[in-house]
């Protein structure tokens, strides 16, 4: 063969392995399924969306054997229907014992932060009516959530920003009857004079030199042994606990230990009096006061199910309540998209084996009402939030407010003797050996290969091949 032929021989040996490179590189990119014995064909692989179930938010009908009855029915339906990773109820609590501060000052406090901060750009922008009504609201969403307050330097900075705002337009008393409020929760507060005018500091002083001046209280807390005791959002004590030199007014006490429940109590201080109060401890979970029903829309709802789906890390959340009238209703919140999908309501005025049944054929109806990726399909959103009472879901009261488990320690086990390990082989490792291959002016006849394997699975992320 002349040289000019075995050159144009060699160079079209290099392109068909080129080529066979090219092939190489984009096999590696994509997953791959065995079709039949010989067969090899490219598919996507898809993560399946994932989802935990909550418990039931009852009416105050149920007991919590069948609230936790349906709470199961809803679980096994999830894993019926097939479409999701559903978080195994185990995992929960490891979950939420880290997070349960952020969450509940996230759910209960989140709004009156927001509005906050929209009150403190009005201010400094020198907005004052429009900065007062952002306070008001602030004020407003944490008056309707002192039973979960544990740190007052929210609820005493609005206050102080209500007083500012009002001593800036020249109305002296509304900035006085602020500032009393202030020091009435936090009678060591001073403002600094390098911060404020002489004339507001002076103005604040002049109030705090009145409340001081009043007879202080007294209040004996005979709390449990191991209790936490605060007072106006301040932790003030644990267990058995006697607050002396308080300011005369309007107070909160909140008393709780976990696994015990908590206690709640408004009052009025008289100057010069003593009051003793005997917490009685009670699980009431998320119930504020008398525990109202949450409405559609409900602003509590939308958020405490946005900070179920952070602290469990799913795509979605099932939603289970009974309304008003009794009726079962099961709705989905998506994290992907943020949104709540339409409800499912029913009677479940039946025998405890056709309501499982009934149950799991919700679940099944519910579960195309998010697509493959953990959003709720456009034509299946909603507004509206599930009506519920907070406090009466045991399982989700529990996950919050139950006693902590107790460490355990894990023996170290070792591997069999007979278990091996091997480093995966990198594709790029196996290219370069291909590429050395075809930089030597060789042709590759047959090519061994091996992809580096995907690690191990962990928690509710999987691979599923259709």
């Amino acid at each position: 063969m002349d040289p000019a032929s075995q050159s144009r021989s060699s160079r079209g040996r290099r392109v068909a392995a080129l080529g066979t490179v090219v092939a190489l590189l984009a096999w590696l990119g994509s997953p791959l399924q065995i079709d039949g014995a010989f067969g090899v064909r490219t598919v996507i692989a898809q993560e399946r969306p994932s989802v935990a179930v909550l418990g039931v938010h009852g009416s105050g009908e149920q007991d919590d054997e069948t609230l936790a009855a349906i709470d199961k029915s809803v679980f096994e339906g999830f894993k019926i229907a097939a479409r999701y990773n559903v978080l195994p109820t185990e995992d929960l609590r490891e979950r939420f014992l880290p997070a349960r501060g952020q969450l509940l000052e996230s759910v209960f406090l989140g709004g009156a932060r927001d509005a906050f901060q929209e009150g403190r750009i009005h201010y400094e922008a020198a907005r004052f009516e429009q900065a007062i009504k952002a306070f008001r609201r602030a004020e407003s969403e944490v008056a309707g959530s002192t039973e979960f307050l544990h740190d007052q330097r929210l609820i005493v900075d609005v206050q102080l920003y209500i007083g500012l705002a009002y001593a800036s337009m020249g109305q002296k008393d509304d900035a006085r009857e602020a500032y009393g409020e202030v020091l009435r929760m936090a009678p060591d507060r001073v403002l600094d004079t390098l911060e404020y005018s002489p004339k507001i500091v002076s103005l604040f002083d002049d109030v705090r030199e009145q409340v001081l001046s009043r007879d202080p209280a007294t209040m004996v807390v005979r709390a449990p042994k191991g209790a936490q005791v605060f007072l106006d959002g301040r932790r003030v004590g644990a267990g058995p606990s006697t607050l002396a030199n308080l300011p005369p007014g309007f107070h909160t006490v909140l008393v709780e230990k976990d696994g015990e429940g908590r206690w709640f109590r408004e009052l009025t201080l008289e100057p010069g009096s003593e009051q003793t109060l005997e917490p009685e401890l009670s699980l009431k979970g998320l119930g504020r006061g008398d525990d109202p029903v949450e409405g559609a829309r409900s602003r509590l709802v939308r958020r405490l199910y946005r900070e179920v789906a952070r602290v469990t890390g799913t795509d979605l959340v099932a939603i289970a309540s009974f309304d008003a009238d009794g009726n079962f209703v099961l709705a989905l919140y998506s994290a992907r998209s943020d949104t709540f999908s339409e409800g499912l309501s029913a009677s479940l005025r039946a025998s405890p084996g056709a309501r499982d049944a009934f149950i799991k054929q919700l679940v099944e109806r519910l579960a195309i009402y998010a697509d493959t990726t953990g959003a709720i399909k456009s034509e299946r959103v909603t507004a509206d939030t599930p009506p519920m009472k907070l406090g009466a879901n045991p399982l989700l009261n529990s996950l919050l407010f139950g006693a902590a488990p107790a460490a355990v320690a894990v023996a170290q086990t070792q591997e069999p003797a007979t278990t091996r390990t091997r480093k995966p082989v990198k594709p790029g490792a196996v290219v370069g050996v291909i590429l050395g291959i075809l930089g030597a002016g060789g042709a590759a006849t047959g090519i061994y290969f091996a992809v580096r394997p995907q690690p191990e699975a962990s928690g509710t992320f999987s691979i599923a091949i259709p």
